[in-house]
């Protein structure tokens, strides 16, 4: 049987073992991920760790993912062909969450407020003004709140409520609310 278990610390990998009654088995292990199958490795071992700590790091650069790894494996012996159960494991959800920033700073990436998301989904984030109005609002996890009004002009130095939502990897829904401080 296929045993499935997230490693959530860093470098984050998926750790897989298995069992059967064949000898001189060869393995054949693929991975789902994001509606995509792809076939991760041949193997003669009973155990495969799944270093996927590059998916990870997209996570922060170009796009977001629920963070459920399913996996199967398959093996030829004797002529027979086998293929193992479909088991997922999900990788815990991760928010970086900045304290402050400067739309004039010479910083690219301190011009806006942008969380670090990894392994979400059904997100979005709300940043208020003064008298509650709404001045920034996205559902798309690569876009930030630069700092600026629907006016074009910057806003004024001050604490900023904001909400986030989103659905972790369970999915389960988070909501967290702070302030982002506006500084230049």
């Amino acid at each position: 049987a296929l045993k499935l278990m997230a490693n959530n610390t860093l470098p984050r990998s998926n750790v897989l073992n298995w069992g059967d009654g064949f000898s001189n088995s060869e393995y054949i292990i693929y991975r789902s991920f994001d509606n995509e199958t792809v076939l991760l490795s041949n193997s003669i071992n009973k155990e495969f760790i799944d270093d996927i700590e590059d998916v990870f790091q997209n996570q922060f650069t170009d796009r977001t993912s629920s963070g459920e790894f399913c996996y199967y494996i398959e093996t030829n012996s004797e002529n027979y062909l086998s293929r193992s159960e479909i088991k997922c494991v999900f990788q815990e959800d991760v928010l970086f969450l900045p304290n402050a920033f400067n739309p004039l700073s010479n910083y690219e990436e301190n011009r806006t407020f942008k969380p670090k998301i990894a392994f979400i989904s059904e997100y979005s984030l709300t940043v208020y003004g003064p008298y509650g109005s709404v001045i920034f609002e996205t559902k798309n996890p690569s876009e930030g709140w630069s700092g600026y009004l629907s006016d074009g002009t910057l806003a004024p130095r001050a604490s900023y409520l904001y909400y986030i939502s989103y659905k972790n990897a369970a999915g389960k829904q988070i909501k967290k609310k702070s302030y982002i401080n506006l500084v230049y």
